[in-house]
């Protein structure tokens, strides 16, 4: 018994730790909850994420507006519920769309 308390402690710890910064193009896929995803054509969605919190960005390349949004554990200037939109940054003759670097995992880059 006292070896599984220690094994579930030790996974908390690590599992509570980890973070992943992660960039998807529409000309690549992941996995995603055990599917395959890819988004649509020209568009590209920015991720970062720890266990408690996560912050997204994505942009289409011919768009005018890139958008971000966060949930989970944020801080108080932080509306969850919402999703910001910017003016794109200027992409000149990028092949795909390049948002915003999301940051840290809870808050908004824009």
């Amino acid at each position: 018994m006292m070896k599984k308390a220690l094994l579930m402690v030790l996974t908390m710890a690590f599992v509570s730790t980890s973070a992943f910064a992660l960039t998807i193009k529409s000309d690549a896929t992941t996995s995603i909850g055990g599917a395959t995803f890819a988004p649509s054509t020209n568009v590209t969605i920015e991720a970062a994420a720890t266990k408690i919190a996560y912050t997204a960005t994505s942009c289409h390349l011919s768009g005018s507006k890139e958008y971000a949004t966060a949930g989970g554990t944020v801080g108080a200037s932080v509306d969850a519920s919402k999703i910001n939109a910017q003016d794109i940054p200027n992409q000149g003759t990028n092949t795909a769309c390049n948002p915003t670097d999301p940051g840290t995992a809870g808050t908004l880059p824009f």
